[in-house]
């Protein structure tokens, strides 16, 4: 087991409420119903400064986050002008969403809890430091609440959903952008694990980082997830999880893997970039909340 991860005694899918069970690892679950995928990883028995330095983060991630963000506001579109519309984006880092969505006219606030990342943000663009709900004050709501990269890393998404559902204004959109777990990628890394090379499968849960993600959604769990809160899914679409002129950074941004290591999952990447295009390993789904409701 990865030194720092607890196995805690099972408990029922937040999804659909089913058993769920360990699989290919001791520390990974899942849903014996729905399919959800959870871990047992702690972020408080990680740290990612050591490994992950902000500066190689944005170095690594910045162009593909841009260009994927636009296409995330292209999809929301769809269901009308965005325009004065006020968005909330839940975990902003950098406040690359932010400001793309400024750029389209729409009022912005950011939470981020990272205090230096917020900071810097917080030049720009409207952010407080804090979590979600906690640093919404009394009354506001919004028109689209977002959580780009960040739902996956949540202990209790079933406590955030009731949370957004009260910070929506009727017909708000709920936009979730999130690791899935019928991509390439994720496929790919399970049958490695197998195999017996977990190193793939690790970096894609970021087990070794202070934030490792805990939940893997495909399509289907996470609609099981949203049902109960009267959130009504109208758009989805699959997003890249990198692009081959930013794979080399990408991979170094985690210090604790090897350069030999990093240089075997380049060209194995570099190969596979067709295929991750067909069965792409972001998934990015919008909600919406009833009217009524």
């Amino acid at each position: 087991m990865l030194e720092g991860v607890t196995a805690d005694a099972a408990v029922p899918c937040p999804a659909c409420g089913s058993a769920v069970r360990p699989r290919i690892r001791p520390w990974i679950r899942r849903c014996t119903g729905c399919g959800l995928w959870s871990s047992d990883l702690r972020p408080d028995r990680h740290e990612q400064s050591a490994h992950v330095g902000e500066g190689q983060r944005q170095a690594a991630l910045e162009a593909l986050r841009r260009a994927n963000f636009e296409l995330i506001l292209d999809l929301l579109a769809r269901r009308g002008a965005l325009a004065g519309n006020r968005v909330l984006d839940v975990g902003s880092a950098h406040g690359w969403f932010l400001e793309s969505a400024a750029a389209r006219g729409m009022s912005v606030l950011g939470i981020e809890p990272d205090a230096e990342v917020a900071a810097r943000s917080a030049a720009r663009l409207e952010t407080r430091i804090g979590c979600f709900p906690e640093a919404v004050r009394p009354g506001e709501t919004f028109d689209v609440i977002a959580f780009n990269d960040v739902f996956e890393h949540l202990p209790e998404p079933a406590q955030v959903l009731g949370a957004c559902v009260r910070q929506l204004r009727p017909g708000g959109r709920l936009l979730l952008n999130l690791p899935d777990a019928d991509g390439a990628l994720f496929r790919a890394a399970c049958v490695l694990a197998r195999a017996g090379l977990s190193a793939p499968l690790e970096r894609l849960w970021q087990a070794r980082f202070r934030f490792p993600h805990l939940w893997y959604f495909d399509a289907r769990s996470l609609q099981r997830l949203l049902a109960p809160h009267g959130l009504r899914l109208v758009d989805s679409v699959g997003l890249p999880i990198y692009r081959r002129e930013k794979l080399w950074p990408r991979l170094r941004m985690d210090e604790t893997t090897g350069v030999l290591l990093s240089a075997l999952f380049y060209g194995a990447l570099w190969s596979l970039e067709p295929l991750v295009r067909r069965a792409p390993d972001i998934l990015v789904q919008v909600y919406e909340l009833a009217p009524g409701d």
